[in-house]
């Protein structure tokens, strides 16, 4: 992490406000920037809409290109507009983001674009205005109210009462709440424009004040009938520009409308994005850039013996954050002793983890030092090997053709399982195996498990010396009489004892 993004996320701590990591949503996309989201007030919204502006270093955004937020995630509707060009490439973005908060939630998202992707639409977002309202009524009616004609600006966030949404500024008998005099609206939108200039009309009973990124442009507050006043504002095509109408209402009729161009325009609602402005405006941080040419991490390894029970085999587990999202080839590979050469024994891939299931151990891991490692590969410059590390604690023999029946090996020590493997395909039906530890007799099999055979009897897996016998006989005794087999070949014995 760069100094700066440390300070940001230190800042960003501080205001309470969550900075996390998150991988590489979508990999189209090669360079992004996180930006944080705060509802500042403890104001619950649906279809919020948050505008703010990226600078972006020339080249990475195309001129035009559409980029895309994600937040947990989730890509969410997005409109924009290159405030900023020079040489094809975007160096300022204007962003428009449609969300929903709880009251006081944090979001952390990020914006993506790319010098050469052109990017795919987001969803289309929802058009109309958002209000905070007070009713006068509240502090004691008409006496209580500021004088007619002069809206308040609602100073404190306290003197909310309402919270809602119009599809468009044309509203007859409006009201706040329940309440239909004596009170006072907030309004806004972010108004996406559409020519250089603009006239508008703004129409109501009583009072009603028209700005536009905080500069009046109608004063109709006045106490009166409907009646219309109009402005014209400037504008910079496909900019977004924050509208806000003040509400004043005494008593008697009660209606707003705010139209295009005059009293029988238009009304003003499609291409105007609602928001909450004033104290309650949500708060926004903008982060470093950040590439998504970044190496997977190792966060942890595992070996599981016997998965699924097959006694002969390992499940081999890497975990791993891959910050791009990018899918990381492991080619997994063990040895007996760190002085002696690796043997392969496969590959797995995924954006999280790698898992090798179900490998069966080979001669060259029998061995107390016994180790396993991983060559990893994530497909975009970034390889190395993750490892050395510890083996399964894996003893034994792993015999040689021929054997010589019976076949009798010692082993010393407490381990908790042995196994015996075959070469199932070399098995003879007409042919019993006898497996005896210290004398006793522990199986006599005719039917050969592929699994393996698995003794872990605490009375003849305890601590000291033992001998195992395999015997290959005709009859089910093994005894040597029967034995139909001194020399034994194309039969691969692996004996093995592990602690796990």
């Amino acid at each position: 992490m760069s100094a700066s993004r440390a300070a940001a996320c230190l800042l960003l701590v501080l205001l309470a406000i969550q900075c996390v990591s998150a991988q590489w949503e979508d990999n189209n996309y090669q360079y992004r920037k996180a930006v944080s989201f705060s509802e500042p007030a403890g104001l619950a919204r649906t279809k919020e809409h948050v505008r703010f502006d990226v600078s972006i270093p020339s080249g990475h955004k195309i001129a035009s290109g559409i980029p895309a937020l994600y937040c947990s995630g989730s890509k969410v509707p997005l409109d924009f507009f290159d405030k900023d060009v020079s040489g094809g490439f975007a160096t300022t973005v204007q962003a428009v983001a449609e969300l929903d908060f709880s009251a006081g939630e944090g979001k952390s998202c990020y914006l993506y674009y790319d010098p050469a992707y052109a990017g795919a639409a987001s969803a289309a977002m929802s058009s109309g205005w958002n209000y905070v309202c007070d009713s006068h009524s509240r502090a004691g009616g008409a006496s209580a109210t500021p004088p007619c004609g002069q809206p308040d600006d609602f100073a404190t966030i306290g003197r909310s009462d309402y919270y809602g949404q119009y599809n468009q500024l044309g509203v007859a008998n409006i009201a706040c709440g329940a309440v239909q005099h004596y009170f006072i609206h907030n309004i806004w939108c972010y108004y996406k424009a559409t020519q250089a200039s603009r006239t508008f009309a703004l129409g109501s009973d009583d009072g009603s004040d028209l700005a536009v990124d905080g500069s009046q442009v109608i004063n109709n507050k006045y106490c009166q009938g409907l009646t219309y006043r109009t402005g014209t504002a400037n504008f910079n095509v496909g900019q977004f520009y924050g509208l806000r109408v003040l509400y004043d209402e005494w008593g008697g009729s009660h209606d707003l409308y705010l139209r295009y161009d005059s009293a029988t325009g238009g009304i003003v609602g499609t291409g105007c994005y609602g928001y909450v402005g004033g104290p309650w405006l949500i708060a926004t941080s903008i982060l470093d850039e950040t590439s998504r040419n970044n190496p997977p991490v190792l966060s942890s390894s595992s070996v599981i013996p016997n998965p699924g029970g097959w006694y002969d085999r390992f499940s081999y587990n890497l975990a791993f954050t891959e910050p791009d999202n990018d899918a990381v080839t492991c080619t997994f590979k063990v040895r007996k002793n760190p002085s002696s050469p690796w043997v392969t024994i496969g590959s797995a891939s995924g954006t999280a983890a790698c898992t090798l299931s179900q490998t069966p151990y080979t001669c060259e891991y029998i061995g107390s030092q016994a180790e396993w490692a991983a060559d990893y590969d994530d497909g975009q410059g970034h390889t190395g090997t993750w490892g050395p590390f510890p083996g399964p604690a894996l003893t034994g023999a792993c015999c040689s053709n021929p054997l010589v029946m019976p076949y009798t090996t010692t082993y010393s020590g407490t381990p908790r399982e042995a196994v015996v493997l075959f070469d199932e395909n070399d098995w003879d039906a007409n042919d019993y195996h006898c497996f005896d530890i210290d004398g006793q007799r522990i199986a006599a099999l005719q039917s050969y498990p592929a699994q393996g055979i698995k003794f872990n009897d605490s009375s003849i897996m305890g601590s000291g010396s033992h001998t195992m016998t395999i015997t290959m006989s005709a009859s089910q005794a093994c005894d040597a009489s029967s034995l139909n087999r001194w020399n034994v070949t194309n039969v691969d014995i692996r004996l093995t004892y592990y602690g796990l």
